[in-house]
């Protein structure tokens, strides 16, 4: 390259909302208006501020849609007729560009460089440069590269603007594909020569030296011929001789600075051009379960990522920014990023490098694939989608971070077409694992010849590999469903034993797409089993409530209109003196779903990978704060990264349970579980398993004998037990395992009882006396009606509440946004998710001191809570004892155990069946509440009207 000219700065601007200015010819004009690239539009603040207050993602005050025109004077230093000229537009939209009112040409990736060759229209080295980006009438939707969902459908051009001049002779790509095993270089040059040059003979010289280091460590040039226009150039360079390449992954992002030279002479002179890239040796292989890297095995603890940055409203477009990110990932475990229909920039995939980072970029497109001839064929469409992935591999396909490569995100249509053009890519590049798209064909799945590895969430309607699903997709997950424990493994659903038997034929479904529904043909099959690797696809989705202490971070272009007017809703309700209540139990019950989410998957040795959704917050879709992040990135306070690295890192340790509640007396049985993939050797090294009490402080411990630990998808070691000890009252146990001298640890804590038959006898006695000076114990509307016109003391058991006033409980939180899916559900004619988000406990209330909990929901309020009626308290003032916490939407005040004066009476309201429950958690929450109720302490401060409770129970 002989030079080049930095673009960016000030330019000349107009909005063209209208979109009359190319038949106006705006690119012959110049503006008085001014914007400073590289920005958008929204940055500027240009275009009339909107009023509209978005409720199902971040509002965008200053939004634009439609042609906005940039234009400025642009010259070439030390020009010289001859010259090649290349303006780059980093990122942008669909761009038009003209100079002095000729038109140059158009581009429209989403993804990729707009690059164009100016050299036939710049004359003299300097004209004037007119520029129009449309961010409408797309070829394709944009799926996350231009949804108000996630980095908004921003107009402007960002990164690198600039004028490359070169002379004779450009070098306009670089293919490098490094072989680790083989010690190989594979180099494929893309070079331009001016067309007066008819041909010269020229020297391709590659020297390779470790990043940081300034020594070459491999230098070597071959003889090449060239014409003028262009020329392709390959060649295989052999690394034996050298000193051994060291491999890059995670643990080592050993990087090599490789410059590549092409230079010659002709009677007009020496030409001569070269690019620097960075690359890493690597090989990618799998086998029919797993991944290697280098021959090393691969668990992929990935991340979905829609490229949310709230105070630009675009994904950032240099590299220190990336590495901020990237290492926050890592400190949460994660080692992998799958880019949802969208693809990072440059800047990200050099921060990957450098950090060691599995990136997965995926066509920005969310939809149907149809082959010619079908209903949903679109031509236009699948060409431009296509040529966008050539376009990735090309651009970002040297960097040993761009890992795997997807054709979508839950993608219908034509499979023999999603095939074909997997192989199509595979055919130019094969530098990295190919998959049709994540979660393709939903309930039939299906896997391509040329996929690599498969993404999805189920094999069939009961062969179910994450643990939490929506309500119009159900059945739901173990996680949302079964009875909180540690023995769950997704193994026999991946691979059963025995294949089932499957309906055939073709039919229509409806399925759940997007914000929305659509209807699609599924054609049934014979049951698959997987023969290569498998990746659950956006694991979690488990939703916290909102923090309304982050509205004051959003400081940039986009606003937090949504929390603002779920937080005016919660101040309507009553509520607002709850909300960070609400957010730290609600958020304390989603860590513990994804704890049970992600050791399911690390004990699952049939599973290659997973990607959650999410670690951080999804600001669109109705308001996902799905997150143990917020959507900056930052900590929320409901988990440390080392407490949550115990269960999602390279080494789980796990303990597998039945239970978390237990009898004295009983035994707590475990087996040790340890998923290591970290290749560094512990060696004489054993396992502590300890039993503590967190109030005596009272510890048992069990220890394994001393051994090596190396690299192994999934060990069983020693199986253990506990007595639990005899105990007065219920008790908290935090079963601690670790493997001694190291940071790799975990704990669980259980919960423990008293036998309690004795207790609960005494309190049937006493109901079988009836006597007038103890609480009259009923679960009916009459004998509440009299016992309190009599002034007496009632515990009551609302199970007969009337379904207006009543809300279905369930123990997990919401899953990802009930607007979005109650909506869904409702348009498919399906039931709608419950909806709530756990438990917020008054843990301090007398009427709980025989009982044993946290302020938020634990495994011992799962047979209290399930399939129980909670009662909706909307226009009192009642402060429930135990809170049920609703969803923003909906911001009913729902009550599990609540108390209230009722006309001369009083009451203790417990809406769970504690009369007919077996289980040794419910006996202790009844015995705890009648105590209470029979007590001096029982003076409730709130007060119902008879009418009222008449409505709810009568």
């Amino acid at each position: 390259m002989k030079s080049k000219t930095d673009l960016s700065g000030m330019w000349e601007f107009c909005l063209d909302g209208d979109k009359k200015g190319m038949e106006q010819e705006f690119y012959n004009r110049h503006f008085s208006d001014t914007i400073a690239l590289p920005g958008t539009t929204s940055e500027a603040k240009k275009g009339g501020r909107r009023e509209k207050r978005e409720i199902g993602y971040l509002t965008e005050p200053y939004h634009f849609e439609g042609y906005a025109w940039y234009g400025r004077e642009v010259e070439v230093k030390d020009y010289q007729p001859g010259d090649q000229v290349i303006l780059k537009l980093e990122r942008t939209r669909k761009s038009y560009v003209w100079i002095d009112g000729v038109f140059v040409g158009s581009r429209e990736s989403f993804c990729t460089s707009h690059i164009y060759d100016l050299t036939a229209y710049l004359m003299q080295g300097r004209g004037h440069l007119s520029v129009m980006i449309s961010n409408v009438d797309y070829k394709a939707p944009g799926g996350h590269m231009t949804s108000p969902d996630t980095q908004t459908n921003w107009n402007g051009i960002l990164g690198e603007i600039s004028l490359r001049v070169y002379r004779g002779v450009r070098l306009k790509d670089v293919f490098a594909e490094s072989c680790w095993k083989k010690r190989q270089l594979k180099i494929a040059v893309n070079a331009a020569v001016d067309d007066k040059i008819s041909q010269f003979y020229a020297k391709l010289a590659v020297s390779l030296c470790k990043k940081g280091e300034s020594v070459n460590w491999f230098c070597e040039s071959v003889p090449v011929q060239l014409t003028a226009g262009a020329n392709e150039i390959t060649h295989t360079f052999d690394l034996k001789g050298q000193n051994e390449p060291e491999g890059w992954n995670e643990y080592t992002p050993v990087l090599y600075e490789m410059r590549v030279e092409i230079s010659g002479e002709t009677s007009g002179g020496t030409y001569a051009d070269e690019k620097k890239i960075c690359i890493g040796f690597r090989d990618l292989t799998t086998d029919e379960r797993s991944f290697y890297l280098n021959g090393q095995p691969l668990l992929l603890r990935g991340k979905h990522d829609g490229m949310i940055f709230p105070l630009t409203g675009y994904a950032p477009m240099d590299v220190q920014s990336w590495e901020k990110v990237f290492l926050t990932a890592k400190d949460y475990g994660i080692n992998h990023y799958r880019f949802h229909t969208c693809c990072p920039p440059e800047a990200a995939f050099v921060a990957a490098d450098e950090v060691g980072m599995y990136l997965e970029p995926e066509l920005p497109f969310w939809g149907t694939i149809a082959a010619e001839g079908e209903p949903e064929y679109d031509k236009t469409r699948q060409e431009f989608l296509k040529q966008e992935g050539y376009d990735i591999l090309r651009e970002y396909g040297n960097h040993p971070s761009f890992l795997l490569f997807s054709l979508g995100n839950e993608l219908w249509g034509n499979p023999k077409v999603l095939d074909e053009i997997l192989g199509d890519y595979k055919a130019v590049d094969r530098r990295h694992w190919y998959v049709q798209g994540s979660n393709n064909f939903q309930f039939v799945p299906t896997v391509l010849v040329n996929d690599d590895f498969f993404c999805g969430v189920r094999f069939s309607k009961e062969r179910l590999f994450r643990g939490s699903y929506a309500m119009c997709d159900a059945p739901q997950g173990h996680v949302q469903v079964k009875r909180p424990e540690m023995e769950y493994s997704y193994d026999d659903k991946i691979r059963p034993a025995q294949k089932a038997e499957m309906e055939s034929g073709v039919g229509e479904i409806e399925i759940q797409f997007g914000t929305g529904t659509k209807k699609v043909k599924a054609e049934g099959k014979e049951e698959l089993i997987p023969h290569i690797p498998v990746v659950s696809h956006e694991i979690g989705q488990y939703e916290t409530y909102p923090d309304y202490r982050e509205i004051e971070k959003y400081t940039g272009v986009l606003v937090p209109e949504n929390l603002k007017i779920f937080k005016e809703r919660l101040e309507q309700a009553g509520m607002v003196h709850m909300a960070q209540k609400f957010f730290q139990a609600s958020g304390k019950l989603a860590v513990q779903c994804y704890k049970r989410e992600l050791e399911t998957a690390f004990k699952s040795r049939e599973l290659a990978g997973f990607q959650i959704l999410d670690l951080q917050d999804f600001t669109g879709q109705g308001t996902a704060l799905v997150g143990i992040l917020n959507a900056f990135m930052e900590n929320k306070g409901l988990i440390t990264a080392d407490d949550w690295r115990s269960f999602c890192s390279d080494c789980v340790l796990m303990l597998s349970f039945p239970s978390f509640v237990y009898e004295e007396g009983m035994k707590f049985s475990y087996r040790i579980l340890f998923s290591n993939m970290n290749p560094t050797e512990l060696k004489d090294a054993r396992i502590v398993v300890t039993m503590q009490n967190k109030v005596t402080g009272e510890r048992m411990r069990n220890e394994t004998e001393r051994m090596h630990f190396t690299q192994t998808r999934l060990s069983e070691y020693a199986d253990g037990t506990f007595r639990i000890p005899e105990c007065g009252v219920p008790q908290v146990y935090e079963v601690h395992v670790e493997i001694e001298g190291s940071s790799i640890e975990n704990s669980y804590e259980i919960y423990a009882f008293p036998k309690c038959h004795s207790k609960l006898g005494d309190v049937v006695n006493i109901l079988r006396q009836k006597a007038d000076t103890l609480p009259v114990i009923t679960d009916r509307y009459e004998e509440l009606k009299r016992a309190v016109a009599e002034g007496r003391k009632v515990l009551f058991f609302g199970t007969g509440i009337r379904d207006a006033y009543a809300m279905i409980g369930t123990y997990c939180t919401d899953f990802w946004c009930y607007p979005m899916f109650a909506s869904i559900s409702e348009s498919m004619n399906r039931p709608k998710p419950v909806g709530t988000m756990g438990l917020y406990i008054r843990s301090e209330h007398p009427a709980l001191a025989e009982f044993v909990t946290e302020e938020y929901e634990t495994p011992q309020w799962w047979d209290i809570v399930t399939e129980e009626k909670n009662a909706i308290l909307d226009g009192t003032d009642i402060e429930p004892i135990v809170w049920v916490i609703d969803n923003f939407a909906r911001n009913h005040r729902l009550g599990l155990i609540y108390e209230a004066k009722v006309d001369n009476g009083s009451v203790l309201f417990c809406q769970p069946d504690l009369l007919h429950k077996d289980e040794i958690a419910a006996k202790w929450l009844f015995y705890s509440l009648y105590q209470y109720a029979a007590s001096e302490r029982f003076v409730p401060e709130q007060t119902m009207e008879p009418g009222q409770i008449e409505k709810m129970y009568g």
